[in-house]
């Protein structure tokens, strides 16, 4: 039994964690043109609107298809892209690739944060015709009249007609923690980089991981595997002599971009935006190939669910418990 201290608890009118804050009103127009079934509107943040992606992606037959992703922190960065890349090979398949322009819109200055990928992923872009369009933060939808409005830099707006459009929703912290102590002016609980324990003495007794954490790396599924044997580890020497122990987390995290159907560029990295590759003696690792698809198609989702979810998967050392 561990001690009271050590305990999880939440209100009860949140019988288990909230996901990441998801701020679907950010976007004005979006609310509304996602209930909508006729605006050309969707998005694959919502267990309510993810089918709509495909019913709208698959009926189009001609026009614009624009995906986007907002500035600033969002589950898997590499996700506003996996949908896109997924729906331009779609459309490339069937025929209809001549017909149907697909644009880019990023609240970001590039294509991806780390230079090696988005380098590979801008040739890419280029090579397949799509556009480009970096620092467009998307503020608001125009459903009667198909337009979505999105905010530069320098504080002006441009409308871009649209026949459908994927909306990534700016994302933050967990309201279930606004105004506790334990979370820094953005809401993220503060924890050491390297050891995940609260920074402030007063709260030692607590570690963070994952969506709530402020670590400085991107909120996936690979970023936890990692993650959760360090807290472990420490937690457990915290607990049995005070003091935390030699585990230390170096950021590694891992978005695999699905470009297309059957093929995959597995992007791996850690602290600093720097690659931290686990394939690099297949070559390199922003080449697209199967096998890198079907560790995501097939392997990932074992290991998650057969593993993952009871403790037993330790990300890049799989199935063996990593030593400190």
């Amino acid at each position: 039994m561990y001690p009271r201290q050590f305990r999880l608890s939440f209100p009860k009118s949140h019988p288990s964690p909230p996901p990441q804050g998801i701020n679907w009103s950010a976007i004005q127009g979006l609310p509304k043109a996602l209930a909508d079934s006729t605006s050309g509107v969707s998005s694959i943040y919502s267990y309510d609107t993810c089918d709509k992606v495909w019913q709208d992606v698959d009926a189009l037959r001609s026009g614009k298809a624009v995906f986007t992703q907002p500035a600033g922190v969002v589950k898997c960065a590499g996700a506003p892209q996996k949908i896109m890349w997924m729906s331009w090979d779609r459309y490339r398949m069937t025929g209809r690739g001549d017909n149907i322009k697909v644009d880019f819109y990023t609240g970001m200055p590039s294509m991806f944060s780390v230079k090696k990928y988005s380098d590979a992923l801008e040739a890419l872009r280029i090579e397949r015709g799509v556009g480009g369009h970096f620092q467009h933060n998307l503020v608001a939808i125009d459903v009667p009249n198909h337009k979505a409005t999105f905010k530069k830099p320098d504080g002006s707006t441009i409308d871009v007609d649209y026949t459908v459009l994927h909306v990534t929703p700016p994302m933050g912290p967990l309201d279930f923690f606004k105004g506790s102590p334990i979370v820094d002016d953005a809401g993220w609980v503060t924890v050491n980089q390297a050891t995940l324990q609260h920074t402030k003495p007063e709260f030692s007794n607590i570690f963070a991981l994952g969506d709530c954490s402020s670590l400085p790396t991107s909120k996936t599924a690979a970023a936890i595997t990692a993650q959760a044997p360090v807290l472990v580890e420490n937690l457990f020497s915290v607990m049995d002599s005070g003091k935390v122990g030699n585990a230390a987390y170096d950021g590694y995290t891992s978005c695999p971009l699905l470009t297309g159907y059957g093929e995959l560029m597995l992007a791996e990295f850690k602290y600093g935006l720097e690659p931290k590759e686990s394939f690099a003696y297949l070559g390199d690792q922003t080449q697209r190939r199967r096998l890198f698809y079907h560790l995501k198609k097939d392997l990932f989702p074992w290991a998650y669910w057969n593993a993952m979810v009871k403790g037993k998967w330790f990300g890049t050392h799989g199935l063996i418990r990593p030593k400190f």
